[in-house]
């Protein structure tokens, strides 16, 4: 067969015609093979830059943006964690860090003062607030690379994603910094309802452009007793 083949090619070779039907016939091939190698790379990562191609989220963040829930969030800089534990009902949420207790209602902020029990109006005292909100972690998807999805026996579901530190800046404060940097990861958990309750950022690349840290930021963010948050008021 390969033979017949090359003894067609040297046939044609020999005529005029048959000399310009191979050369519009190579540029078919070439065009072609460009073409499947086009469709094949945007399904798979190739190289550095290819966490930077958003993908569909098709997350469940229903219970949280019900805003009726309990929460534990654990940031880690360096190996050094720092815990915030509260409850948050509609509008207002009640929660403790480092030691003091605060009150949020909508974007204002107010601390518990030890000396006379008042609440009084600060600054947010949560200095990575941007990636513990939901509405910005969903847009961080959004603008991100879905790595893997594994499903378990419980029904529980578990998602991967990388970003860039690129795209988090563009999100976060509207930059383009255009550098090289290894991927950040965010991993969403599941239940066997298949809504969130865990939700983790590893941004290592992004803490060290920032000098917020020298090696590690892991971000992880636990939510659980949806729906069973009684009203917060502002009695102390």
């Amino acid at each position: 067969m390969i033979k017949n083949f090359l003894k067609t090619i040297k046939e044609l070779n020999k005529t005029p015609r048959g000399k310009a039907l191979l050369f519009f016939g190579g540029y078919f091939i070439f065009f072609l093979i460009i073409m499947i190698v086009f469709r094949t790379s945007s399904k798979v990562p190739l190289g550095k830059y290819s966490y930077e191609k958003g993908e569909k989220n098709d997350n469940s963040f229903e219970k949280i943006n019900k805003n009726n829930y309990n929460f534990t969030y654990n940031i880690s800089i360096d190996g050094v964690n720092y815990q915030i534990t509260g409850e948050k009902n509609g509008r207002k949420e009640k929660f403790s860090y480092l030691g003091r207790n605060y009150l949020r209602i909508l974007d204002n902020y107010f601390i518990l003062d030890l000396d006379n029990g008042k609440w009084l109006k600060c600054d947010n005292p949560i200095g990575l607030s941007f990636f513990i909100e939901i509405d910005n972690i969903n847009e961080l998807i959004e603008n991100a690379y879905f790595l893997a999805k594994t499903d378990y026996e419980s029904g529980k579901i578990v998602k991967n994603y990388l970003i860039s530190t690129n795209n988090i800046k563009k999100i976060k404060d509207g930059l383009n910094i255009d550098i090289a940097d290894e991927a950040g990861e965010i991993v969403v958990s599941s239940d066997e309802e298949g809504d969130t309750n865990l939700i983790k950022l590893k941004l290592n690349s992004y803490c060290k452009y920032e000098n917020i840290c020298k090696e590690k930021l892991e971000i992880e963010l636990n939510y659980d007793n949806f729906g069973e948050v009684l009203e917060i008021n502002e009695a102390i």
